[in-house]
């Protein structure tokens, strides 16, 4: 049987040009699928990156927010003066008024040196470090005995001795901006368990000698001066005599300062504490209202109180580093709080720099970043409400314009009282430094920008006899007139706050409200010097003075400071997956409900 030709020459395959242009098919399929699959990921992977930019910035506008809230220092319970005032010499402290608020603006024109520094007080404590220290046994070293452990001490403060944990229902909080990086330092204020006699806020060597805090049982502390490095849980038999420098603010979250005993001519380790949000108290207990108390200022060795928020003043451009960072203050190079040697102050010449965003000389602590809350930062920006701000002169005819300004922004026109015209009713402005605002050479750079709560003990000591320092920031709202009782005319009684040399205190003036008979005052009246009175600080206060129930002028105590309402804080940063810049505003109102 033949087979057919045409049957034998079927084809089995594809021909080149099939399989050519089949690959190319194959290909273009799989370069659009790696597109799209490329996009996706990529939508999902911004998607998710923005997901976690925004987790941050609701984590950390939720943390502002919370110490904003839980800020000691509020508006007044009784005057009628809203929101934040100083405290000056003579003034009556309102029992909302503990602690303090501090805001550094520095250069106005910058976004990047602002300071935010404030005590807090919390519901639920916080966690710090702490090391277990010892007590004192009769051979002079230090030992702990596990048979008598002395829960008087940091570590102790949770309920649990030897965790090397601490705890805390208040705290100094500080924001500041370095580098790009924004953080937030924390120092809690000792907190002791509660006990029966009540544990005094200094560590002790036991019930025994505790005393109380003051200077008569400063002998009795667990730290009576040097802070040595080795006095740890690990090696607790360093001598007191001890001279090595410690590494306090690596194994202490605590605030702290120095103290200096007259009787042993030494300085000591004072922990701040819940006492010291106390200003109604002077000086036994070391109130955190006074500057020289708190973290990044000086504790006396140039400028008592002065903030140090720059590296140093000797370069023509000092570079503003905020506070010390954990990283910084956890170096080995680090002593303060300690001897009165310690490199604490770095106003003081010795030639510290800058390198990476760290103080070199500090720079590789063992805690670095544990106070860091967000990278990226372009700005960190503070500013606060002038309700008596005016856009030009016609604005003041008619209604004024409420803006949010950086302290010591400029006025308009330029100039101010008494050397210029300016616009009185500016509250917060740098041209009424010499007019409106006290004292606006505290500080050595950019001194007068910066707005802080103070402290009525607030004195400078280094001249004879002290004079009142006031806060750097007073804003008053009404200007008083010489001695001619008229309704609605004001007086300020410039003779109310002792000892002042320069200072007149006009936070509290007299408005009269009545005019009886001819209005003779015995308070002005020489005449009758039996008849005069102490003028009444209590804001709303009405009083009679006169030489007899029909003749004479009823004056009205007032609160002549113009309080700080609202604060609005700007976060810039850099979009990590997408690289655009992204911002969070956060605002604050600091008129309380009453």
């Amino acid at each position: 049987m033949r087979i057919s030709r045409s049957a034998a020459s079927v084809r089995g395959g594809f021909t080149l040009i099939e399989m050519l242009i089949s690959v190319a098919l194959v290909m273009l399929m799989m370069v659009m699928f790696a597109a799209m699959f490329g996009t996706a990921v990529g939508t999902m992977r911004r998607q998710r990156g923005l997901a976690n930019n925004d987790q941050k910035a609701r984590a950390l506008t939720a943390l502002l927010r919370g110490d904003l809230e839980a800020a000691t220092y509020k508006s007044q319970l009784y005057s009628d003066s809203a929101g934040l005032v100083p405290l000056v010499a003579g003034d009556i402290v309102d029992p909302n008024q503990k602690g303090y608020f501090y805001i550094a603006e520095n250069d106005p024109g910058s976004e990047t040196d602002d300071n935010l520094q404030l005590t807090i007080w919390v519901a639920e404590p916080i966690s710090g470090r702490a090391q277990l220290i010892g007590q004192p046994d009769g051979d002079g070293s230090f030992d702990i005995d596990p048979a008598l452990p002395d829960l008087n001490q940091p570590d102790g403060d949770d309920g649990i001795l030897n965790n090397d944990v601490t705890w805390s229902r208040a705290a100094e909080v500080s924001y500041f901006l370095r580098n790009g990086t924004l953080y937030r330092r924390v120092l809690l204020l000792r907190d002791p368990l509660p006990h029966n006699p009540v544990y005094p806020t200094q560590p002790t060597m036991g019930v025994a000698g505790e005393g109380t805090d003051s200077f008569s049982a400063y002998a009795d502390r667990l730290l009576p001066g040097v802070y040595d490095a080795d006095a740890d849980q690990d090696d607790l038999n360093a001598a007191p005599a001890d001279t090595t420098i410690g590494d306090f603010w690596a194994d202490f979250d605590s605030s702290a300062c120095w103290v200096y005993d007259d009787t042993s001519g030494a300085w000591l380790i004072h922990f701040n504490s819940i006492d010291s949000l106390d200003n109604n108290r002077g000086h036994e207990n070391h109130p955190l209202g006074m500057p020289l108390h708190r973290f990044g200022h000086d504790p006396g060795m140039i400028a008592a109180g002065q903030p140090l928020e720059f590296l140093t003043t000797l370069p023509a451009t000092p570079e503003y580093i905020g506070r010390f960072t954990h990283e910084e203050t956890s170096s080995a190079a680090f002593g303060f709080p300690g001897p009165a040697s310690d490199p604490f102050t770095y106003e003081d010449g010795t030639g510290h720099t800058l390198a990476n965003g760290d103080v070199a000389e500090y720079a590789n602590g063992p805690r670095a970043g544990e106070d860091i809350v967000m990278t990226g930062v372009e700005a960190f920006n503070l500013e606060v409400l002038d309700e008596g701000w005016s856009l030009a002169p016609a604005d003041r005819a008619a209604a004024l314009f409420p803006k949010f300004v950086n302290l010591g922004q400029a006025v308009y026109p330029p100039g101010g009282p008494p050397s210029g015209p300016g616009d009185p009713n500016n509250e917060f402005a740098g041209d009424f430094s010499d007019f409106w605002i006290t004292n606006p050479a505290y500080g050595t750079v950019f001194g007068g920008n910066r707005f802080d709560t103070w402290h009525p003990a607030m004195l400078d000591n280094s001249v004879a006899p002290p004079t009142v320092i006031p806060p750097p920031f007073r804003p008053l709202r009404y200007t008083p007139v010489a001695h001619t009782p008229g309704p609605g005319s004001f007086y300020a009684v410039n003779d109310v706050v002792v000892p002042t040399t320069g200072f007149v205190d006009q936070s509290i003036v007299y408005q009269c409200v009545a005019v009886l008979g001819s209005g003779e005052s015995a308070a002005f009246d020489a005449v009758h010097p039996d008849q005069q009175f102490e003028w009444s600080r209590v804001p709303g206060a009405e009083f009679f003075d006169g030489v007899d129930a029909s003749n004479g002028v009823v004056w009205r105590a007032v609160d002549n400071r113009i309080g700080l309402k609202m604060i609005r804080v700007t976060i810039r940063y850099v979009d990590g997956q997408t690289g655009g810049l992204r911002q969070l505003t956060t605002y604050h109102s600091f008129v309380e409900s009453r």
